[in-house]
């Protein structure tokens, strides 16, 4: 985990997906049945026992290669992973590989060959390094890369595979000259000495996010649900990709075809459309960075980031930026970087809970722009940047808006897209609570400032549920700032802009509600034992500008940032809470 400014911070990069719920049908995988939600999971086809559930009915023959010595191949045994699906190689190997591949790398490998020292407590990478140019072909590919090391390296291995995607697709420019790679990455809470990141991405678009051990996989489930969407329905009888086909899909309503995260339909649109519109389909000039969303025992890619299970639920959370690759010149004098910033909060209660009288009763989501300002301000973790937002706090800024209550409400999706003569804009995105659930919308904002002729503050939606009990439902919450945020670079110049965003994401859930009684002979009184559960999870976004002709990069390292190991947060989120309350319902034998 890694602590930041006194409380957990994650850095994210996301762009998102779409509205797909049919068969998910691949080369590689000989069965993979996606299902509806409220359907019987099946069971894993592994000939291995698998450390954790596994989201869909998976017969898993493609092979998973691996550099590293023989010490990482009994590792990867030890959780799971069958033996027989793993292939040794040398690095030298890998651009021979097919397209599409699974590659497992051993950081101790390439390690000597990238990292120059630590300065400043601050990692230096060289940028020169031949393992470079190996990575940036394995990102054309389309494989999907994986750095296996200790937790303490996690953010410089992040930053080298965001690194070398950008090298391939992420481009930002200057009055049309290219500048700076733009190289955007999550950190969120690991609780594992051993961490993995992993990384995937095509033109406009990069998926990247870490994982334990344990997990891969489900990584490696995510990343072949995720690389091979089916067909969406505006291309099954033949019709030619349209922004309106997009729009279509992201205003469909049906049960059938509904997708509760709205990073997923993001993430869809723009893979598909580079994928199935060849010569027709341009960038728009903006990218899309998503976390990649580990899937859980019984959720798929369009439900988040399934980031803490226990025997009353599990607590999804995700993210995802729209960025421009323009770096402009706005009414002041500094440069700066328009995005449109995504989150998304779910919970999904068992029937344990329900039976229990449990039920969901708030999420949270916040977009911490002036915690983004007092890092800038301060030189926190070299920060010599910051993202300023929101302009205003109506509707045409921060979505959804307060009301006292709703059963469904509409965001505004930015499509950074081009087809044809179609340019981009804005659709609109449709949020459904599951039948017979409401809940209020608050909006908070504060504490703030201003500083670089923009606005700096604090975001928080607050959504108050009101009979969300129904297990097996997911209860979910998208929100956005489509101001656009501005990422202002008051030095921007040929040396290295970094800045970070805090996101912060919650759920409380009562748990049990139950009649107790306290006294004995029939002399005491009747009390409701409420018990309570909080997840958590606070997170950040780091942007870094990298010069294009730089041949060093700085990131932070493990001295910078403060390590812990909380029993309470044993999966990826920043910490799990729980108590109990005794309300006094009334006394007898008196």
């Amino acid at each position: 985990m890694v602590m930041v400014g006194g409380g957990w911070r994650f850095v994210w990069v996301a762009l998102l997906v779409s509205l797909v719920v049919a068969v998910v049908a691949v080369s590689i995988l000989t069965t993979m049945h996606v299902i509806n939600k409220s359907s019987t999971p099946v069971g894993v086809g592994f000939n291995a026992p698998a450390p954790v559930g596994l989201p869909v009915n998976v017969s898993l023959n493609m092979p998973i290669y691996v550099v590293g010595p023989q010490s990482l191949t009994q590792r990867l045994v030890g959780v799971g992973v069958p033996q027989s699906l793993i292939k040794p190689v040398n690095l030298s190997q890998l651009p021979s590989l097919p397209g599409n591949s699974t590659i497992l790398i051993g950081y101790s490998v390439i390690k000597p060959s990238v990292v120059i020292g630590v300065v400043n407590g601050r990692v230096k990478l060289n940028l020169t390094s031949p393992v470079i140019a190996l990575l940036t072909g394995l990102v054309a590919k389309g494989d999907l890369i994986m750095l296996y090391g200790n937790s303490s390296d996690l953010m410089a291995m992040e930053y080298l595979l965001a690194y070398t995607w950008a090298k391939k697709y992420g481009t930002l420019y200057v009055n049309g000259k290219p500048s700076d790679y733009l190289v955007a990455y999550p950190i969120i809470p690991i609780n594992s000495k051993e961490a993995l990141a992993m990384a995937f991405g095509g033109p406009y678009y990069l998926v990247i996010g870490p994982a334990m051990p344990r997990d891969i996989l489900r990584a490696v489930i995510t990343y072949m649900a995720l690389r091979h969407l089916p067909v969406s329905l505006g291309q099954v009888n033949g019709a030619e990709l349209s922004l309106s086909m997009i729009k279509a899909n992201l205003q469909s309503s049906s049960p059938s075809q509904d997708t509760p995260d709205v990073c997923y339909s993001i993430y869809s649109n723009y893979s598909k459309a580079a994928e199935l519109s060849s010569g027709i389909y341009e960038s728009g000039n903006y990218y899309f960075i998503w976390l990649l969303p580990m899937m859980g025992s019984s959720s798929y890619p369009w439900y988040g980031f399934a980031g803490y299970s226990d025997g009353n639920g599990t607590f999804y959370y995700d993210t995802c930026l729209v960025i421009s690759n323009q770096v402009g010149s706005p009414p002041g004098p500094y440069p700066y970087v328009p995005l449109y910033v995504y989150g998304y909060v779910g919970y999904d209660p068992t029937s344990t809970m329900t039976n229990n009288g449990g039920e969901v009763l708030t999420e949270t989501g916040t977009f911490d722009y002036y915690t983004s300002y007092k890092y800038y301000n301060e030189s926190f973790l070299s920060a010599n940047s910051l993202i300023a937002s929101p302009a205003c706090t109506g509707g045409d800024c921060l979505q959804p808006q307060p009301t006292s209550s709703t059963t469904s409400y509409s965001i505004s999706v930015f499509v950074g897209v081009e087809i044809g003569e179609e340019p981009g804009g804005f659709v609109g995105f449709e949020v459904t609570l599951p039948s017979g659930s409401s809940e209020g919308i608050g909006l908070y904002y504060g504490p703030s400032t201003r500083a670089f002729y923009a606005n700096d503050g604090n975001v928080t939606w607050t959504f108050n549920l009101n009979n969300a009990s129904t297990p097996n439902d997911d209860y979910h919450n998208d929100f956005e700032d489509i101001s656009p945020a501005a990422w202002i670079m008051p030095n921007f110049s040929s040396s290295q802009q970094t800045a970070y965003l805090p996101i912060d994401i919650s759920a409380e859930v009562l748990t049990s509600s139950q009649v107790v009684f306290y006294g004995e002979n029939s002399v005491g009184c009747d009390y409701y034992n409420y018990t309570y559960e909080y997840v958590w999870v606070d997170g950040i976004w780091q942007l870094t500008a990298e010069p294009t002709g730089s041949s060093t990069g700085l990131v932070p390292s493990s001295t910078s940032w403060t390590y812990s190991i909380s029993p309470s947060a044993s999966q990826y989120v920043t910490g799990v809470s729980s108590w109990s309350t005794l309300e006094p319902i009334g006394c007898s034998g008196r």
